[in-house]
């Protein structure tokens, strides 16, 4: 009897001690919480500050769990309290758990058979955990399980919560990236690529936030400037088009650019790229090419560059290489035969070598692929013509270390292609 006494005593004791002893401890504490989802074998789990707060039961419960971390995210940086958390019944047998009048989550028959309760007591059950959670002061955060954050730009991780003080940030390594606190937001502008780790801290709770800083495999304007010195006709715009909207992006020299035109014409152009780099973000959106006509006199052709020798080709090469300086002009002249057993592309290219940027024009014209040499020439050269006697060309800036596609055209064997014009560098060196 007496060892039954004291050991309830001792129960007694520690007891009174916990409750007594730290009465201050959870107006200090300062939770950090953010939430996110969890995908598992019986469906999807709702994790807040890392408890697990609620469960769905059923495949493909993943998008749902989703939307209820988007919502109970928003109140959370709203000031989520006990006392802002209600059920309420919406319909027979539907519950719905509401934070500061928002639906959270809703409770079916089927979601309740499925965790052995009823529609009313698993949203009860629900709203009990979400209380005890927000309970003690806590700083909300949001943001993606990995932040990232482009080079030279700054992204934000939203903060809220009822902690009475903001949270302390930084960013390791420190020349990472930096963390500034503005309003209700943590500012993170990147330096230079590389991973880290976004620190938040209070007096009694730390969390990290894995920092991934990357340049875009590409930087493309959303309108690019098509500058000539004169109107093309419809069938010569497709080329020139091209050209400019390669000239504007900004690729990293390990990136794979792949571009579609949904719309091919003077009046509207527009094109879908995507751009991809090992260890860079990758970049996909529309861009929309816009002619400007401005009349301007080019320097005249001093030199011809001819290629045509061997004529017929049986493989891919290098068929003619040579370089320009600033204020030079050049014809360019070339017709070739695909000797080969497959098809083969013939293309024109102009390559900056060097760091700075070049300004060159381009005019010229393409024929084929066909069958018949001597009128294949013929049309090169009145296209060429017409294009030289309304002085219409391309004039655009080529970024140093790239190259452009001036003309192409892809032969199946036994057909020709033939062309003519006039390439001009206007400062730089290529």
């Amino acid at each position: 009897m007496m060892k039954r006494l004291a050991l309830k005593g001792t129960w007694t004791v520690i007891a009174v001690g916990f409750l007594l002893g730290e009465p201050a401890a959870p107006s200090l504490a300062q939770r950090l919480v953010s939430v996110r989802t969890r995908e598992t074998k019986l469906g999807a789990e709702v994790l807040m500050a890392e408890e697990v707060w609620l469960r769905l039961r059923g495949p493909g419960r993943l998008s749902e769990a989703s939307r209820v971390v988007q919502n109970l995210t928003e109140v959370l940086l709203a000031g989520l309290r006990p006392e802002d958390v209600q059920v309420k019944a919406a319909a027979p047998g539907v519950h719905e758990l509401r934070g500061k009048g928002t639906t959270l989550v809703t409770a079916t028959r089927q979601e309740a058979a499925a965790q052995k309760s009823t529609p009313a007591g698993l949203a009860q059950g629900w709203a009990k955990r979400l209380r005890e959670l927000v309970s003690s002061p806590y700083v909300a955060y949001a943001t993606a399980a990995v932040l990232q954050v482009p080079v030279g730009e700054t992204r934000a991780v939203r903060i809220g919560g009822t902690a009475a003080s903001a949270p302390q940030v930084a960013v390791e390594p420190a020349d990472l990236a930096t963390a500034e606190l503005r309003g209700g937001s943590i500012v993170v502008r990147a330096l230079r690529a590389g991973n880290g780790e976004l620190r938040l801290s209070t007096a009694t709770a730390t969390a990290l936030v894995p920092l991934r800083a990357r340049h875009w495999a590409a930087i493309v304007p959303s309108m690019v400037s098509v500058p000539l010195t004169a109107p093309l006709k419809p069938n010569e715009w497709p080329e020139a088009a091209k050209a400019a909207l390669a000239c504007a992006v900004r690729a990293q020299p390990s990136a794979d650019v792949r571009v579609a035109f949904t719309s091919l014409s003077p009046a509207d152009t527009t094109a879908r790229l995507v751009a991809t780099a090992p260890d860079c973000l990758p970049v996909s959106t529309i861009v929309r090419l816009e002619g400007v006509a401005s009349e301007r006199r080019l320097p005249l052709p001093r030199r011809v560059w001819v290629s045509n020798y061997p004529e017929r080709v049986r493989e891919p090469a290098a068929l003619l290489r040579d370089r320009l300086a600033a204020g030079d002009a050049v014809r360019v002249l070339w017709h070739h035969v695909n000797n080969s057993s497959g098809a083969l592309w013939f293309s024109v290219r102009l390559w900056n070598l060097g760091e700075a940027a070049v300004t060159f024009a381009w005019s010229g014209a393409v024929s084929g692929p066909g069958r018949d040499e001597v009128y294949a020439g013929h049309v090169a050269a009145r296209n060429y013509l017409d294009l030289l006697n309304r002085g219409a060309a391309l004039v655009t800036s080529l970024p140093g270390r790239s190259w452009v596609e001036l003309a192409s055209v892809r032969t199946q064997p036994g057909e020709i292609v033939s062309g003519v014009g006039s390439l001009a560098l206007l400062a730089g060196e290529a």
